[in-house]
């Protein structure tokens, strides 16, 4: 009986996903015989970009039981195309496992069209269906039909605006349907512009669109994927009958779930891979537009002793604190990540490099000054930054190896302090190459150094030989590797404060001799 009397294409599909049955309206609306259709699987009437979509929904019902709903173009016989709105449902009958429920949209709007221009006329024709039978048809539809006509000097104006039209976007119809720019205006350019490129494409090459927009309605935003298939009407007018699908609870999921993927979890700042995406997209813009983009690492001084004294959930709630007052002295468009324990990153986009220090300075003398309760004690933290700036042609991992190196100069002049490649301050550009040597190279040694944004080992450009004094060749410390944790570390001979101390796990020098817990005060 349902498969009789259903007003649509309606198809059984079975437990291993094909089709076992179908309505008599599959062969007048698709123009495909039962031979074409049974044994297969539904998608085969998809287009190709859009089965594997129409296909996992048929799968998601048949495995879990869940109802899908939306758009897909057709391919019906004789090679055409019609946008159809598409119901899978969960249907434990007569050996099937769902039932795909297609309606016809332009049969919609044939109806529709036909039925108002003869109410205006004043007749009464045996072919055509009632008002109240053709808006109970268009309300099943999971969506909101449209007509959208384009003059031929390229005006646009809506034909028609189905049922739930207001209550989605509440915009009153009879305003949209004289002014299509009534609701057009409610759109970003930039998507207006989308939906331009859209229908110029698809009225040239009468093929099908689809777009997603987002539609301020004044007290919230509301999100439609909108499809459209066009047909050539009078006066050299080209008119797209669709359907636009309310996508806004899709979309506040979509966006969840990025916030979670490129996310800190701890503190709220942008995660490594995010922060790294983001970075390279800001830099290539700027580079493009001729401004400067300074990089800075920062690191919160002692932070493992803070852990260690006073337990996790104190160092949490430092890091919170301190993630907050980044955000609060740096400018809404700068970017803050957090790349691994007490390390953050940020970058100044746009910026002089004396407005550059300023800002950072401010972020350093705002750190400064917190103070954060943990039990009985106010503990205060204070951090070490090194900051560079971007060469044009400069890779991000290149930048960040450089940067590296100015946060260790940070770290050598005492902490909490901001510190370019040299000891020397803010050095312009042109004073250090990207590779990081400084001078004209004739003290300069290479050793291995821990690049803490990679977690590997790295060679790294030291100051003149007299200065850094030792080789690993002394006797083993008790004290863990501040870098991997491991008891590997090797004291250096002089046993001088500046000294370097290497760790045999890391193969690279990782803090000064000062630095280590067993140094002899």
């Amino acid at each position: 009986m349902l498969f009789q009397h259903f007003p649509g294409v309606l198809l059984g599909v079975d437990h291993q996903g094909l089709i076992r049955c179908t309505n008599p309206q599959a062969m007048s609306c698709l123009a495909l015989s039962d031979q074409l259709l049974l044994e297969k699987s539904p998608e085969v009437i998809a287009a190709q970009g859009e089965a594997p979509v129409f296909a996992r929904a048929i799968r998601d019902c048949i495995s879990q039981g869940s109802a899908w709903q939306g758009l897909v173009t057709c391919r019906t016989g004789g090679g055409g195309m019609c946008q159809m709105s598409v119901v899978v449902q969960p249907f434990y009958d007569a050996g099937l496992a769902c039932l795909v429920m297609l309606h016809d949209i332009s049969e919609v709007f044939s109806q529709v069209l036909a039925e108002r221009y003869l109410h205006e006329n004043n007749e009464t024709p045996e072919n055509i269906s009632t008002r109240e039978d053709i808006e109970s048809y268009v309300a099943r539809i999971p969506g909101i039909v449209f007509r959208l006509r384009q003059a031929h000097e390229g005006a646009l104006s809506f034909d028609y605006l189905g049922p739930g039209f207001e209550e989605q976007t509440l915009l009153c119809a009879d305003e949209v349907r004289k002014d299509a720019d009534v609701l057009l205006n409610r759109m970003s350019e930039e998507q207006r512009l989308k939906l331009s490129i859209e229908l110029a494409q698809s009225g040239s090459t009468m093929s099908p669109w689809r777009l997603e927009m987002c539609i301020d309605s004044g007290s919230s935003l509301c999100w439609f994927e909108a499809r459209g298939v066009p047909q050539h009407v009078a006066d050299g007018a080209v008119a797209w009958d669709g359907l636009l699908l309310d996508i806004t609870e899709r979309k506040l999921h979509e966006s969840q779930i990025e916030k979670l993927v490129s996310t800190d979890a701890l503190t709220g700042v942008m995660n490594r891979r995010a922060f790294h995406d983001a970075a390279e997209a800001a830099a290539a813009q700027a580079m493009r537009h001729g401004q400067h983009v300074v990089l800075a690492m920062l690191d919160l001084d002692h932070f493992k002793a803070l852990n260690d004294c006073y337990g996790h959930a104190a160092g949490d709630k430092v890091l919170q604190s301190f993630s907050e007052t980044c955000r609060m002295s740096l400018r809404p468009y700068d970017l803050i990540a957090r790349i691994g324990g007490e390390e953050f990153v940020v970058m100044l986009v746009d910026v002089q490099l004396v407005d550059a220090r300023e800002i950072l300075e401010r972020l350093r003398s705002n750190v400064e000054s917190m103070t954060m309760q943990v039990g009985d004690r106010a503990l205060r933290v204070t951090v070490s930054m090194g900051a560079i700036w971007l060469d044009e042609a400069e890779e991000l991992e290149m930048a960040m190896l450089r940067v590296d190196r100015a946060l260790y100069e940070a770290k050598h002049a005492g902490r909490n302090c901001l510190r370019g490649l040299s000891r020397g301050g803010w050095l312009d550009q042109d004073e250090i190459s990207a590779s990081g040597h400084e001078g004209d190279g004739s003290h300069i040694r290479e050793y291995r150094f821990v690049d803490t944004f990679s977690g590997s080992a790295r060679l790294a450009i030291d100051e003149p030989s007299n200065s850094l004094h030792e080789l690993p060749e002394g006797p083993c410390l008790p004290t863990p590797c501040p870098n991997c944790g491991q008891r590997q570390l090797r004291a250096p001979t002089t046993g001088t404060p500046d000294a370097w101390v290497y760790c045999g796990a890391c193969r690279a020098f990782v803090c000064r001799y000062h630095e280590a817990a067993d140094y002899p005060s």
